[in-house]
Protein backbone atom coordinates (compact mmCIF):
# COMPACT_ATOMS: atom_id res chain seq x y z
CA UNK A 1 0.00 0.00 0.00
CA UNK A 2 2.83 2.44 0.77
CA UNK A 3 4.45 2.00 -2.64
CA UNK A 4 1.22 2.74 -4.55
CA UNK A 5 0.70 5.86 -2.46
CA UNK A 6 4.24 7.03 -3.29
CA UNK A 7 3.59 6.52 -7.03
CA UNK A 8 0.47 8.65 -6.78
CA UNK A 9 2.34 11.41 -4.92
CA UNK A 10 5.24 11.67 -7.42
CA UNK A 11 3.39 13.93 -9.89
CA UNK A 12 2.38 16.19 -7.03
CA UNK A 13 5.95 16.44 -5.79
CA UNK A 14 7.20 17.10 -9.32
CA UNK A 15 4.58 19.81 -9.80
CA UNK A 16 5.54 21.47 -6.53
CA UNK A 17 9.24 21.36 -7.46
CA UNK A 18 8.52 22.99 -10.85
CA UNK A 19 6.38 25.67 -9.25
CA UNK A 20 9.08 26.44 -6.70
CA UNK A 21 11.72 26.67 -9.45
CA UNK A 22 9.58 29.06 -11.49
CA UNK A 23 8.89 31.30 -8.52
CA UNK A 24 12.55 31.36 -7.56
CA UNK A 25 13.69 32.23 -11.09
CA UNK A 26 11.22 35.10 -11.42
CA UNK A 27 12.22 36.42 -8.01
CA UNK A 28 15.93 36.43 -8.88
CA UNK A 29 15.30 37.97 -12.31
CA UNK A 30 13.54 40.84 -10.61
CA UNK A 31 16.77 41.74 -8.80
CA UNK A 32 19.25 41.02 -11.58
CA UNK A 33 19.70 44.78 -12.13
CA UNK A 34 19.53 46.89 -9.01
CA UNK A 35 21.17 50.22 -9.89
CA UNK A 36 19.84 51.95 -6.78
CA UNK A 37 21.95 49.52 -4.73
CA UNK A 38 24.72 48.44 -7.11
CA UNK A 39 25.82 51.78 -8.58
CA UNK A 40 24.99 54.38 -5.97
CA UNK A 41 28.17 56.43 -6.31
CA UNK A 42 28.35 56.61 -10.08
CA UNK A 43 24.59 57.20 -10.24
CA UNK A 44 24.93 60.14 -7.86
CA UNK A 45 27.82 61.49 -9.92
CA UNK A 46 25.80 61.22 -13.14
CA UNK A 47 22.89 62.92 -11.42
CA UNK A 48 25.15 65.84 -10.47
CA UNK A 49 26.52 66.08 -14.01
CA UNK A 50 23.01 66.03 -15.47
CA UNK A 51 21.89 68.76 -13.06
CA UNK A 52 24.80 70.94 -14.14
CA UNK A 53 23.89 70.39 -17.80
CA UNK A 54 20.24 71.25 -17.07
CA UNK A 55 21.18 74.42 -15.22
CA UNK A 56 23.45 75.45 -18.09
CA UNK A 57 20.52 74.90 -20.45
CA UNK A 58 18.42 77.23 -18.29
CA UNK A 59 21.06 79.97 -18.48
CA UNK A 60 21.33 79.47 -22.23
CA UNK A 61 17.58 79.49 -22.85
CA UNK A 62 16.61 82.57 -20.87
CA UNK A 63 17.73 85.99 -22.07
CA UNK A 64 19.86 88.09 -19.73
CA UNK A 65 19.44 89.46 -17.16
CA UNK A 66 18.25 86.46 -15.16
CA UNK A 67 15.86 87.06 -12.29
CA UNK A 68 16.72 85.97 -8.75
CA UNK A 69 15.03 82.56 -9.03
CA UNK A 70 17.11 81.63 -12.06
CA UNK A 71 20.27 83.02 -10.48
CA UNK A 72 19.67 80.64 -7.58
CA UNK A 73 19.70 77.75 -10.04
CA UNK A 74 23.00 78.98 -11.47
CA UNK A 75 24.54 79.21 -8.00
CA UNK A 76 23.50 75.63 -7.19
CA UNK A 77 25.88 74.32 -9.86
CA UNK A 78 28.91 75.18 -7.74
CA UNK A 79 27.18 75.09 -4.36
CA UNK A 80 25.87 71.52 -4.52
CA UNK A 81 25.80 69.78 -7.91
CA UNK A 82 29.55 69.75 -8.50
CA UNK A 83 30.17 68.23 -5.07
CA UNK A 84 28.66 64.97 -6.31
CA UNK A 85 31.50 64.30 -8.75
CA UNK A 86 34.32 66.82 -8.31
CA UNK A 87 36.35 64.63 -5.93
CA UNK A 88 36.43 61.75 -8.39
CA UNK A 89 37.22 64.10 -11.26
CA UNK A 90 40.00 65.83 -9.30
CA UNK A 91 41.54 62.47 -8.36
CA UNK A 92 41.43 61.29 -11.97
CA UNK A 93 42.16 64.52 -13.87
CA UNK A 94 43.03 67.50 -11.64
CA UNK A 95 43.53 69.87 -14.59
CA UNK A 96 40.07 69.11 -15.97
CA UNK A 97 38.55 69.57 -12.49
CA UNK A 98 40.12 73.03 -12.27
CA UNK A 99 38.96 73.88 -15.78
CA UNK A 100 35.42 72.76 -14.91
CA UNK A 101 35.21 74.91 -11.80
CA UNK A 102 36.66 77.91 -13.64
CA UNK A 103 34.21 77.54 -16.53
CA UNK A 104 31.22 77.26 -14.20
CA UNK A 105 32.43 80.29 -12.21
CA UNK A 106 32.59 82.22 -15.49
CA UNK A 107 28.96 81.32 -16.23
CA UNK A 108 27.91 82.30 -12.72
CA UNK A 109 29.76 85.63 -12.89
CA UNK A 110 28.27 86.52 -16.29
CA UNK A 111 24.77 85.62 -15.10
CA UNK A 112 25.13 87.59 -11.88
CA UNK A 113 26.41 90.60 -13.83
CA UNK A 114 23.29 90.47 -16.00
CA UNK A 115 25.31 89.71 -19.12
CA UNK A 116 24.61 87.22 -21.88
CA UNK A 117 26.40 84.05 -20.77
CA UNK A 118 25.90 82.12 -24.04
CA UNK A 119 29.60 81.79 -24.89
CA UNK A 120 30.50 80.89 -21.31
CA UNK A 121 27.70 78.28 -21.27
CA UNK A 122 28.98 76.71 -24.50
CA UNK A 123 32.50 76.48 -23.09
CA UNK A 124 31.27 75.10 -19.75
CA UNK A 125 29.02 72.55 -21.46
CA UNK A 126 32.02 71.21 -23.41
CA UNK A 127 34.04 70.84 -20.21
CA UNK A 128 31.14 69.15 -18.39
CA UNK A 129 30.85 66.62 -21.23
CA UNK A 130 34.57 65.87 -20.91
CA UNK A 131 34.10 65.44 -17.17
CA UNK A 132 31.19 63.09 -17.82
CA UNK A 133 33.50 60.93 -19.96
CA UNK A 134 36.07 60.78 -17.16
CA UNK A 135 33.72 60.22 -14.22
CA UNK A 136 31.10 57.86 -15.66
CA UNK A 137 32.45 54.96 -17.76
CA UNK A 138 31.00 54.72 -21.27
CA UNK A 139 29.72 51.17 -20.76
CA UNK A 140 27.84 52.28 -17.66
CA UNK A 141 26.52 55.42 -19.31
CA UNK A 142 25.08 53.42 -22.22
CA UNK A 143 23.32 50.87 -20.00
CA UNK A 144 19.51 51.18 -20.26
CA UNK A 145 19.18 50.29 -16.58
CA UNK A 146 21.62 53.03 -15.58
CA UNK A 147 19.91 55.58 -17.84
CA UNK A 148 16.53 54.71 -16.34
CA UNK A 149 17.91 55.07 -12.82
CA UNK A 150 19.35 58.53 -13.53
CA UNK A 151 16.13 59.63 -15.23
CA UNK A 152 14.20 58.40 -12.19
CA UNK A 153 16.50 60.47 -9.98
CA UNK A 154 15.91 63.54 -12.14
CA UNK A 155 12.13 63.10 -12.01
Amino acid sequence: MGFKRLLRMRPTIASLACAAALLLSSATAQYANAPFRDQTLVQSQAYGLELVLQRLAVVDAIPAPLDDDYLEQVEKMLASDVDRFLGTLAATDPALAGELVASLEEVEEAAEAGEDAGDAVDAARAVVKQAYDVVVPAETRSSPVFIAAVVADLS
